[in-house]
């Protein structure tokens, strides 16, 4: 699933010299013990972590270790990795078995077919959560189960679940800074039928519903509210796509009209208090990206559709990334820089991939799966 620099020992050599240069100018030592080692890795990213454990044996089990990556996930700071994505049928009572993944890269795009290949069966991809993913059996099938992986480390749990069919909605709650991964890996499922709640947890879980509310519960507390979006869409001449997503551990709101694209951000859960962090018209994004777009107004005023769905459409946002549709393109988009990346054209993901599919933010961890 993830690449691999050619050459890791000497990666991972550079890395040791780099370490040794830094403590030799403080003055503390003329050679790297194994206190100082845990402390500079557990600092590194988790791409790289991934990529030394392939150094020794000595490397591979200092960096498998529960303790090490408890301090990992404390000292770094969450990096999106990716972004996974499923096709759905629209009128087939059936799951499309392919699950593709994009990583986010600075130059370049890679369309990946086999991050979940070491599961024993097809899965149709739930919720992921720090760095792991849920998934269940594709239907139809006699065996319906749950997983819970880690495709980064291509380690799962399988779990029972009662009367799970096709239509169960079902997310994962897992944060290893409230439940620390030291001595075990927790996590809870939550399932959401017509909108009531069958399991807890510390956390706040959301969901976007059809009209202009975000269903919100507080999994600790164990209290449902419904909060206002910042514009209804009654407002708009055309129907106004969303989605929401998270950001420096606040939930945000995207939204694509014909006034153009909008973020905001949730200041206040309960009087759904919103501000506004980014605004762009659709004639300055057609100006700024002309290499991408064109008549972008007018085919969004229009309504205009592409096999009946929105021809501009936000799929994903995390950490002030955003993963869009325009037409039959998916483009990832900077709020921070204003840039604008062309990912690949829909076709790659598979042929109904432009059908409303699951999309899924992505981060890669080295959370264990494994007692």
């Amino acid at each position: 699933m993830f690449s691999l620099f050619s050459s890791v020992q000497l990666f991972a050599w550079r890395i040791q010299c780099l370490i040794l240069v830094v403590f030799q100018e403080m003055g503390k030592v003329q050679y790297l013990n194994d206190d100082m080692l845990f402390d500079v890795l557990s600092q590194l990213p988790t791409k790289t972590l991934f990529q030394l454990k392939r150094v020794s044996k000595g490397w591979h089990r200092l960096i498998s270790d529960r303790c090490f990556i408890q301090s990992q996930l404390q000292k770094t700071k969450r990096s999106i990795s990716g972004f996974i994505i499923q096709e759905k049928f629209q009128w087939y009572n059936e799951d499309i078995k392919t699950v593709s993944y994009i990583p986010v890269e600075k130059e370049g795009f890679k369309v990946h077919q086999s991050v979940f290949d070491f599961l024993p069966e097809d899965v149709v991809v739930l919720a992921s959560c720090n760095g792991l993913v849920c998934c269940r059996s594709c239907f139809p099938t006699r065996d319906p189960a749950i997983y819970i992986c880690n495709p980064s480390n291509k380690e799962m749990i399988k779990v029972g679940l009662a009367s799970l069919d096709k239509d169960s909605s079902i997310t994962l709650a897992f944060d290893p800074s409230l439940n620390p991964v030291d001595i075990s890996t927790n996590f809870k499922l939550v399932r959401v039928q017509q909108f009531e709640i069958e399991e807890e947890d510390i956390g706040i879980l959301h969901w976007l519903t059809d009209g202009d509310k975000i269903l919100t519960f507080d999994l600790e507390k164990e209290l449902s509210w419904l909060i206002s979006v910042p514009v209804p869409a009654e407002e708009f001449k055309s129907i106004p796509q969303a989605c929401i997503g998270e950001s420096d551990g606040l939930l945000h709101y995207v939204m694509i009209s014909e006034e153009g694209l909008h973020l905001w951000c949730l200041e206040d859960y309960f009087e759904s208090k919103w501000t506004l962090k980014h605004s762009k018209s659709l004639d300055v994004m057609e100006k700024e990206y002309s290499e991408f777009f064109c008549n972008l107004r007018e085919r969004v005023m229009q309504d205009l559709r592409i096999y009946d769905t929105p021809w501009m459409n936000p799929m994903a946002f995390i950490d002030g990334l955003l993963l869009m549709r325009v037409s039959t393109k998916m483009y990832l988009y900077h709020f921070e820089t204003s840039k604008m990346q062309d990912v690949c054209d829909v076709s790659k993901l598979g042929s109904s991939a432009i059908f409303f599919p699951t999309v899924l933010p992505y981060s890669m961890s080295l959370v264990p799966l494994r007692h």
